[in-house]
């Protein structure tokens, strides 16, 4: 009898305590399923990033590269927009842009000349050309130039004397000609004369048939005298005339000659004024200057006298007071969660974390494509996230960021229920699922 009821007793006291477990499991159950349904955690992308200075450093390079001149900077300097920084070699620019110079000298000396020549001026006018002023033997040059004007005019002004000269011989030979002629027109005038009265006195037989012939004789000697006075005459006015036509030619030829030369030195001049302007660029770019104001960083030119190659980065100038981001790398299967003007925290992680708060940020910009890491072939989006000065006024005290600091950045998605975290993945695969079946 006993034995019976210390067994009901066990049995009931064991269904107490089952039913009690499975009442407290419920209650538990139910507990943290009420709980993850209404508590709400905040949701976020994690991503790693370093920062960045925006707008970077900015190379120092020179496009020919050549011998150091001076050094007027060194590293951890800081230096201004425009800054002299170094000063590259100069001689054989500056022997180049001499010689151009002398050159174009001349060339604007010869045009003045051949200016005055063509205009048939009394003197030269000072030239003028873009970005032109006169070098040191440019009056020298000038005066050369315009002796050898006031040459070629006395040179051409006696040949065309020459000429006149000869005009006024051969118009004085056909006036003595004319002389001629009309004193042997007058003999001829007597003789036709005389002529007529021998042969009157040849009729009435007082004179003879000599002289009416020796009349004769005399008048065709005289006839022919006159003609060759008449070519002799025509002879020189045809002389005349070819020097009036040489006299013409000749100034024609000149002009022609001075036109020529003229087209020719000013295509020359157009030249020299070209290779000037690259002489003097070129003379402008041996002073190397700071694209921008910072700080001279990784500077490798230490020696006066060292060569430097075309296009080799010299030294980098680093913003002094740059705008501080982060780029951060999301993965491709989060970027759809990402947007602009997104809050985000940031933890720079390799300072101290018990003095270095965290930074309140925001998206600025999500690349267009993915970029792939080139050790490990993973694809990502860059993410560049902006911090405002305020947050980082909130540093301690003597913190500095460099470029490449490492940074973990949570990108604020919105609050979820705990729940939905931990349903998600089952209800992912489920629906994963029933679109395969």
């Amino acid at each position: 009898m006993s034995s019976d009821s210390a067994e009901a007793q066990a049995s009931s006291s064991l269904k107490r305590h089952s039913a009690f477990a499975v009442g407290l499991t419920v209650a538990v159950v139910g507990g943290l399923g009420l709980w993850a349904s209404l508590t709400e955690i905040a949701g976020a992308v994690v991503a790693s990033g370093t920062v960045v200075v925006e707008g970077g450093a900015k190379r120092v390079q020179h496009q020919e590269g050549g011998i150091v001149a001076e050094i007027l900077v060194e590293n951890d300097e800081l230096v201004e927009q425009g800054q002299l920084l170094l000063r590259l070699d100069g001689t054989s620019v500056e022997a180049s842009l001499a010689v151009v110079e002398a050159q174009l000298d001349d060339m604007l000396a010869r045009r003045s000349r051949l200016v005055a020549e063509g205009s048939n001026a009394a003197q030269m006018q000072h030239p003028s050309a873009p970005g032109w002023t006169p070098g040191p033997g440019f009056e020298a040059v000038y005066a050369e130039q315009e002796r050898l004007r006031q040459s070629r005019a006395l040179s051409l002004e006696g040949q065309q004397a020459g000429l006149e000269e000869q005009g006024e011989q051969l118009m004085q030979q056909i006036a003595g000609l004319g002389a001629q002629r009309a004193a042997l027109s007058t003999q001829l005038e007597v003789l036709e004369e005389e002529w007529r009265g021998l042969n009157e006195l040849l009729d009435d037989g007082l004179t003879n048939v000599g002289r009416t012939n020796a009349n004769k004789t005399q008048r065709a000697g005289i006839a022919g005298e006159i003609g060759r006075i008449d070519t002799d005459i025509a002879a020189a006015r045809a002389s005349i005339a070819e020097r009036e036509i040489a006299h013409a030619q000749l100034r024609d030829a000149f002009q022609a000659q001075v036109l020529e030369e003229l087209q020719q030195v000013n295509v020359s001049i157009a030249e020299l004024l070209q290779q000037k302007i690259a002489a003097e660029d070129r003379l402008q770019r041996l002073e190397l200057r700071a694209p921008q104001p910072g700080m001279i960083h990784e500077s490798k030119v230490q020696t006066v006298g060292g060569v430097v190659s075309a296009g080799e980065t010299l030294m980098l100038i680093v913003p002094a007071n740059p705008d501080i981001v982060v780029d951060a790398r999301v993965s491709p299967m989060d970027v759809d969660k990402v947007a602009e003007r997104q809050e985000v925290v940031l933890h720079l992680s390799s300072l101290d974390t018990r003095t270095t708060p965290e930074l309140m940020a925001s998206v600025r910009a999500i690349s267009p494509a993915t970029s792939v890491d080139p050790t490990t072939g993973a694809s990502f989006y860059t993410v560049r996230i902006s911090v405002g000065s305020e947050q980082l006024a909130l540093l301690p005290a003597g913190t500095r960021l460099v470029p490449g600091m490492p940074a973990d950045a949570f990108i604020e998605t919105g609050n979820r229920t705990v729940l939905s975290y931990l349903m998600k993945p089952l209800l992912d695969q489920v629906m994963h699922t029933f679109r395969e079946d």
